[in-house]
């Protein structure tokens, strides 16, 4: 029998590394979720965080699986939409999101059509979004936080909790704590 251990921080790391090249597997998921789950590797802090959600969308699915993975073994709802047009879909009928991390090129709705929406909605116009794209021009769309892929998870993990913890305002009509 093995004795027991925590993930080593170069796991971690090789997992981060893949989630920036997109190349991350599911098995690599399942596995780096099931020794999170397993160890019970939640810091006390990250057990509050729970109450927030993040809507991830992303079209390409091991990125998409990835991002939605690392928030979840940080103690996020984070839930996956492939397009603008099913994040939309998702959000009629589904709580304020926290977040929204928006991917922009995508099939059927890209990011800029999806953000076009979101702002008329009123519901989710308050909303934060951290746009993660490949593209360099940082000045075409509206968005709180814009991040370069490859994506710099300590960053994005920073900005995520920086968004979900703000003061939230009712007005906004934003995700509220569940």
């Amino acid at each position: 029998m093995q004795p027991h251990h925590l993930p080593k921080s170069s796991e971690l790391v090789t997992v981060n590394n893949r989630i920036s090249e997109s190349t991350v597997t599911a098995r690599d998921l399942q596995r780096a979720t099931h020794r999170n789950n397993r160890y019970n590797i939640h810091m006390s802090e990250d057990r509050a965080k729970d109450d927030y959600r993040v809507l991830v969308v992303e079209d390409d699915e091991d990125a998409r699986e990835a991002l939605v993975a690392l928030l979840q073994m940080k103690g996020y709802r984070a839930v996956p939409a492939g397009n603008g047009k099913e994040a939309l879909d998702y959000l009629k009928k589904a709580p304020v999101p926290d977040l929204i991390i928006l991917d922009l090129w995508m099939p059927v709705m890209d990011g800029w059509q999806f953000r076009n929406e979101q702002i008329r909605d009123p519901r989710l116009a308050k909303v934060p979004v951290i746009v993660v794209t490949a593209l360099s021009d940082r000045t075409d769309i509206d968005a709180n936080e814009i991040i370069i892929k490859p994506v710099d998870v300590d960053r994005l993990l920073i900005k995520v909790s920086q968004y979900c913890n703000r003061e939230r305002s009712p007005a906004a009509g934003g995700g509220s704590r569940r």
